[in-house]
């Protein structure tokens, strides 16, 4: 049995309004605000510019909603964990609020936490509601991440879902990009935290999918994640195996 009233939800946010897809993407995260606030979570918000719209709605849905402070992604992950941590909440689920398949299926790991685990990363049990190109890219970063650290997890899907002590990994991180919510991962388990996998029957929404597979700047996103990442996860890596 989940208690939701020593959890906190949080993730930062940033919805445009030049495509359909920035709408569609706001759409899901309040989709997902929205079940997570009846069924008991606090969700906090930091958000780097969306639309008043947006926010509003996000605000009269229940969410804490914050304007980040410092542009850019880490900083606004950074900055979720943070207002997170500020709740006292004994548990924090960082997420991609716009993943509302994934909201739907958060409990389960709060409950291996419940069991003992530290930190979660949930595993998707199918990639097939993927583009190929994004599935292919996702399952190398994953490989790659494995032979590295000897640890089969899910890091390429994002979420993370911790204890509150383990906040201070990610806050005292500062890198700039992707490799915020990454690289933490390797000093958690390098210090002895019991890092936990659970499956999660996660389906990504086939409206992005048709979206994205016709755009070549999700292409480019996608390649320069795969390359951003390789070599912090492997300096990291090394600086405890030395």
């Amino acid at each position: 049995m989940v208690d939701v009233s020593k959890v906190v939800v949080t993730g930062a946010t940033l919805y445009g309004i030049h495509t359909h897809s920035d709408f569609r993407r706001q759409l899901l995260a309040l989709n997902s605000i929205k079940y997570l606030v009846h069924g008991g979570y606090q969700v906090v918000i930091v958000d780097g510019g969306s639309i008043k719209s947006f926010l509003n709605s996000a605000w009269t849905l229940g969410a804490k909603v914050f304007r980040q402070g410092e542009s850019g992604f880490g900083n606004g992950k950074r900055e979720a964990v943070a207002r997170a941590f500020e709740t006292e909440k004994e548990i924090i689920a960082l997420i991609d609020l716009e993943k509302f398949s994934y909201a739907r299926t958060l409990d389960v790991t709060i409950e291996e936490i419940g069991k003992g685990a530290d930190l979660v990363i949930p595993r998707r049990v199918s990639l097939e509601s993927y583009s190929e190109f994004q599935r292919d890219i996702e399952m190398a970063g994953n490989a790659y991440w494995k032979l590295l650290t000897e640890r089969d997890l899910d890091v390429w899907f994002g979420q993370r879902t911790f204890k509150r002590e383990l906040a201070v990994f990610f806050l005292d991180y500062g890198g700039d990009n992707w490799d915020a919510i990454f690289v933490p991962l390797i000093d958690i388990i390098c210090h002895g935290y019991d890092t936990r996998s659970v499956d999660v029957d996660y389906t990504h929404d086939p409206w992005q999918v048709n979206a994205e597979h016709k755009d070549w700047q999700f292409y480019d996103k996608r390649v320069q994640q795969l390359n951003c990442l390789t070599e912090p996860l492997r300096k990291r890596w090394e600086k405890y195996r030395r």
